[in-house]
C-alpha cells in the first residue's frame, strides 16, 4: 500500500489517498505429456511459458514422491531433451522463477525407457530399424529376430538391425537368476505392401 504527502519549509501537508499494488510470483507452469511410447532412451520434456517468469527449474526423479530429485535443467527455455537414459521410469516436475519469486511445482509427467525397444516403431516397407536391449542381473536372454527364426541366445546388452516387411512383434525372453521367466515385446508397424515377416 502506498500514500504520499508533500512538505516545504512551512511544514508537511496531509497524506494522499491510498493505492495498492499486488506483486505476484510467476504462475505455475503446466508440464506437457511426454511422448515416449516406444520407450526410447531420448525424448523431450516440454512445458508452457508463464508470465513474470525469466527462468525454469526442471527436476527428475525415479520416485513419484520426489524423495531424491535431481535438477536436470535450469534456464529460460521451455523444453529439455533427455538422452542416453538407462531403462526405468522417470518422473518430472517444473517450476518458474523471476524477479518476484518462484512458483509452486507443476503437475508431474512420466517417461518410461524400455529394456527392449526399437529406434523407430513406424516404418514403410523397405525401411529398417534397430532393436536395442539392456538387461542386467539375468541368467540368459533369447530373442527371435523374425518370423521362422529360432530364439537366439544373446548378451544382456546389444543391438540388431531388422527390416520387417509387415507389422511384426519381436519378443525377448529373459531368464532370471532364480529361473523365472520374463517376456518383453516391441511391435514395429509397417505400412505399404509386403510379403515377409508376419506378426510373431
Amino acid at each position: 500500500y502506498y500514500r504520499v504527502r508533500g512538505h516545504s519549509n512551512w511544514g508537511y501537508g496531509g497524506y494522499s489517498n491510498v493505492e495498492a499494488v499486488t506483486v505476484s510470483v510467476p504462475d505455475t507452469p503446466v508440464l506437457d505429456p511426454i511422448d515416449n511410447s516406444d520407450g526410447d532412451a531420448s525424448y523431450d520434456v516440454k512445458w508452457n511459458g508463464e508470465a513474470r517468469a525469466t527462468g525454469y527449474t526442471l527436476q527428475e526423479d525415479t520416485d513419484s514422491d520426489f524423495g531424491n530429485p535431481a535438477t536436470v535443467y535450469e534456464g529460460a527455455a521451455t523444453f529439455w531433451s533427455a538422452a542416453d537414459k538407462v531403462p526405468g521410469t522417470y518422473y518430472y516436475r517444473v517450476s518458474a522463477s523471476g524477479p518476484t519469486g518462484q512458483s509452486g511445482w507443476s503437475n508431474v509427467q512420466t517417461a518410461w525407457v524400455g529394456r527392449f525397444r526399437a529406434d523407430s516403431v513406424n516404418l514403410t516397407v523397405g525401411e529398417c530399424t534397430t532393436l536395442r536391449w539392456n538387461f542386467s542381473g539375468i541368467k540368459a536372454l533369447y530373442i527371435s529376430f523374425g518370423y521362422g527364426y529360432d530364439q537366439e541366445g544373446v548378451a544382456g546388452h546389444g543391438t540388431r538391425e531388422v527390416c520387417p516387411s509387415v507389422t511384426t512383434t519381436y519378443e525377448a525372453l529373459v531368464i532370471k537368476e532364480d529361473d523365472s521367466h520374463e517376456r518383453h515385446n516391441v511391435t514395429i508397424d509397417v505400412s505399404g505392401s509386403g510379403c515377409a515377416d508376419p506378426v510373431i
